[in-house]
């Protein structure tokens, strides 16, 4: 009786430890546009389910009837250098808007979220004056003449514009694309905001 007693807590401590070890990576977890302490706003997660999603966040203070400027500074802390950020500018709903994204390889690019539907207005373009590299701080600007142009700002360089007419005016926010190539979970996607025009809280 006492042999089997030993027996049977030996393989209860083998079970045990063999069940630990094969729960030792990285926990999985979502930040979703909490507040990070240092002024900016934060988009953070390390979900596989998330790979090759879109999201996007409005600030309910920007709202603009006629969109004047647009200025955002925003960072990418960490995650795959192709996952865009940006601000979100002319939010009529969630179906409804405009979005300016960067990347950490230098690209810029323009989108259009129409009818629930996405539309390229500017395809994925190299600019000098965007500054590459994990956690290096951009500031983003769109101004609107009133019309139907939008001009593209990055670091106080006018880069880019272009003509549209679906929207002109509405909330600003921000919008961060998760890779699908995301070295999950390992290594999270980290995006941070803070919007300086229109005025609000970050």
């Amino acid at each position: 009786m006492k042999k089997s007693a030993v027996y049977a807590l030996v393989f209860f401590i083998l079970l045990f430890t063999i069940t630990c070890s094969s729960n030792t990576g990285p926990s999985v977890a979502t930040i979703e546009w909490e507040p990070d302490g240092n002024g900016f706003r934060q988009f953070r997660t390390n979900d596989p389910t998330w790979k090759g999603w879109t999201f996007w966040y409005y600030l309910g203070g920007s709202y603009q009837d006629t969109m004047s400027t647009v200025e955002t500074v925003v960072k990418k802390v960490s995650g795959s250098s192709t996952g865009g950020l940006g601000p979100v500018f002319c939010f009529q709903d969630h179906d409804n808007f405009y979005v300016y994204g960067i990347n950490v390889n230098g690209d810029y690019a323009v989108f259009e979220r129409y009818g629930g539907s996405w539309y390229t207005i500017i395809d994925w373009t190299y600019s000098a004056d965007v500054y590459t590299g994990f956690n290096v701080l951009n500031t983003l600007k769109v101004t609107y003449n009133g019309i139907d142009t939008f001009t593209l700002y990055v670091n106080g360089i006018e880069i880019d514009s272009f003509t549209d007419s679906d929207f002109s005016g509405g909330y600003s926010g921000y919008e961060c694309y998760i890779s699908s190539s995301a070295d999950f979970p390992e290594i999270a996607e980290d995006f941070r905001f803070n919007q300086l025009l229109p005025s609000t809280n970050p």
